[in-house]
């Protein structure tokens, strides 16, 4: 226990300080959320132009402006609190600069320590997010949907931590590729932009109304942004949360289980030089 709570207060100090990393990769992601605050908008008005409907009775895949406005923002946060984009990076260069050597030789596990001192060093960054979200909430409540029972809020909170582990370890498969392959970073940039578009960051998968938007339901990377987005804005019954959560585990126990055979398989070829 004494080895996990120095780690995690590693962690903690590390995200303190680089406290700047967050700030500015809050504020350069902001872009995209001010460009879909002024898109949707725009778009739900074009309908209006005709005397079709208002613009608050407009829906578009069946969903109205205030809950499109509010899946952008929450989406915006979520991708902001869950994002472990720099693992991949930080284990490939430990395994490619010979780094892994100092790990190996220390009593805890490589993957539990990044793990541990990832989620330690989220804690800050993740008060800030929810921070932030309130502010911006109050300010857009006029166009912003609010759950409408409280327990949706802990699902939420819930499956937001179910998108943390599966981030981690999605990232941590893409860090492990390196013991086979010499350069991931341009793999990394590359998973980087599909899971933003499948997991329904850019757009609620909603909007693809074929089999393969059916299909993009099911694969893990709707649990980093879509299906926590539809919890809080009250889309799933009880039945769908209870199922969501079943397919979520299970995904999260497939993905320990490559997860581990990859260390199992990469460490084994593993040449320990540099360091």
């Amino acid at each position: 226990m004494s080895k996990l709570l120095k780690t995690a207060e590693i962690g903690l100090q590390q995200s303190i300080v680089y406290k700047n990393n967050f700030l500015l990769g809050f504020v350069s992601g902001a872009f995209g959320l001010v460009v879909q605050l002024v898109f949707w908008p725009v778009l739900f008005s074009s309908g209006t132009e005709f005397g079709y409907a208002s613009i608050e009775s407009t829906t578009i895949a069946g969903y109205y402006l205030n809950e499109m406005i509010t899946y952008s923002v929450l989406v915006y946060f979520i991708q902001r609190g869950t994002s472990m984009m720099n693992i991949g990076s930080i284990i490939q260069g430990d395994i490619t600069s010979g780094g892994l050597n100092i790990h190996l030789i220390r009593p805890i596990k490589y993957l539990w320590t990044k793990w541990i001192m990832s989620i330690s060093g989220q804690l800050i960054n993740f008060g800030l997010s929810i921070f932030v979200f309130l502010c911006i909430s109050i300010l857009l409540k006029a166009n912003f949907a609010f759950p409408e029972a409280a327990v949706n809020v802990f699902l939420v909170v819930l499956f937001v931590f179910f998108a943390y582990i599966l981030s981690f370890l999605i990232n941590c498969i893409i860090g492990l590729l390196a013991f086979w392959l010499l350069e991931v970073n341009s793999l990394n940039t590359f998973v980087g932009m599909g899971v933003a578009i499948l997991s329904g960051a850019i757009f609620p998968l909603d909007f693809i109304t074929t089999n393969f938007g059916v299909l993009l339901k099911y694969l893990p990377f709707s649990y980093l942004a879509f299906i926590p987005t539809q919890v809080y804005l009250g889309k799933f019954s009880f039945t769908d949360v209870i199922h969501n959560i079943a397919i979520c585990f299970s995904w999260i126990g497939l993905l320990i289980i490559v997860t581990k055979k990859l260390w199992e398989n990469g460490i084994r070829r593993y040449s320990a030089f540099g360091g």
